[in-house]
């Protein structure tokens, strides 16, 4: 989410200390660390027909363009392994971020005693949402087997999730994407590319250097 975070707050720095102190934990496969992002996409298709690329000249397209709908991507990723799972919907609903927690408790982390999810500070992304898309015996089971710590309002950078995603942007989405049908097909063809390759996420910030670049978001104590 953009915006300027609040200077002194304890709001803003409570979760951020514990978001990062989350990224730092060391990999344990009872109780993995993934992170969620949502972001929306536009269907833009071209109006008039790109010139092919020739030999020292590439493909040209024109600026005007037409605008056909919007969806949301969902991505979870997985740092420290290196897995990531994209899905598009419709929406960005608590019922669409129920779907995503359930099928990522049920269907991608079934073993996990417990799984660490980070994510924004979002309706779809809490715990509440289970309640509205689930029936009441299974809320409760799927919230007792995650822990969901909040980045803060204004703090997205700080899930790795956002930096899976540029990495996963830059050859597969930064472009023109003409229908729904385009994106899940690009987006799982990035997603086998890392797979393959077994990137993970490399955190470079630690809980003491964001002390320092962020004090000014810090509250200030009073002697």
């Amino acid at each position: 989410m953009g915006g300027m975070p609040p200077a002194h707050s304890g709001a803003c720095g409570a979760p951020r200390e514990a978001i990062l102190a989350v990224s730092q934990t060391p990999y344990a496969p009872p109780v993995p660390g993934v992170c969620m992002e949502a972001h929306p996409v536009q269907w833009i298709q071209e109006t008039r027909q790109p010139l092919p690329a020739t030999p020292g000249q590439p493909e040209q397209g024109d600026d005007a363009e037409a605008r056909h709908g919007t969806a949301h991507s969902f991505l979870c990723t997985e740092p420290l392994r290196g897995t990531r799972h994209g899905h598009v919907t419709a929406q960005r609903t608590v019922v669409d971020g129920a779907t995503e927690l359930r099928d990522l408790r049920e269907v991608r982390c079934p073993e996990a005693a417990r799984v660490c999810l980070g994510c924004e500070h979002l309706n779809p992304h809490g715990m509440g949402s289970l309640s509205e898309a689930c029936p009441p015996a299974q809320a409760p089971r799927l919230a007792a087997r995650l822990k969901l710590p909040h980045t803060p309002t204004q703090g997205s950078w700080l899930t790795s999730a956002e930096s899976a995603r540029s990495v996963l942007t830059m050859p597969c989405l930064d472009r023109r994407l003409p229908d729904r049908e385009t994106l899940p097909k690009e987006t799982h063809q990035g997603e086998q590319r890392r797979k393959t390759s077994q990137k993970g996420v490399d955190g470079q910030c630690s809980t003491r250097e964001a002390r320092i670049k962020r004090r000014r978001l810090s509250p200030q104590l009073q002697s």
